[in-house]
């Protein structure tokens, strides 16, 4: 028994050791190209400056267009330099990416309950050009992705598990829904 649960552990060892050096090598290499990369890190910015995490600005213009997880993660992750880059912008959509394939790799794993299915799951996810485009980009959609995936996982989870895992599931599910 303890072979099967270090085999797991190994796979999901290896499975962000690759992950990790795909998404975060050269991270910051590139500069902000689209000029929706600039207005989610130029808000993040404004958020640092004023101190207004609530209500997001633009230009000093309310902007509610979005909504405003992405940038608080952005000043999140920015505040530890003092300034917005395009590597500190880009942390938190590789840290999502990074946990859509840990996902993918628990839910591979309990689904056909193979350790590797869950593996090689992980690695087709990570060798999607889309998916690893949007994990070095500065929009929402790889936050979203990685809701989607996490809700996927946890109502699966809450609806095969027994009573007491069962509640702590369907929880996470309504979290990660919402």
């Amino acid at each position: 028994m303890k072979d099967i649960s270090r085999n797991h552990r190994l796979l999901l060892a290896i499975l962000i050791f690759i992950s990790c050096f795909v998404l975060f090598f050269d991270l910051g290499g590139r500069g902000f190209q689209n000029k929706d990369y600039l207005r989610f890190a130029e808000t993040a910015r404004e958020m640092m400056f004023t101190g207004d995490y609530v209500v997001p600005h633009y230009a000093g213009k309310i902007y509610l267009a979005k909504p405003p997880l992405l940038m608080w993660s952005i000043a999140l992750s920015s505040q530890f330099s003092g300034t917005i880059t395009p590597f500190t912008a880009r942390i938190p959509l590789a840290l999502c990416a990074l946990l859509s394939i840990i996902t993918v790799f628990l839910f591979g794993k309990h689904l056909y309950k193979n350790p590797m299915a869950g593996f090689l799951a992980g690695l087709i996810l990570l060798s999607n050009y889309m998916f690893f485009l949007y994990s070095r980009t500065v929009k929402t959609d790889m936050m979203l992705a990685t809701f989607i995936f996490t809700t996927l996982y946890t109502f699966y989870m809450g609806y095969t598990s027994d009573a007491q895992k069962r509640r702590i599931y369907f929880v996470l599910f309504y979290i990660s829904i919402a």
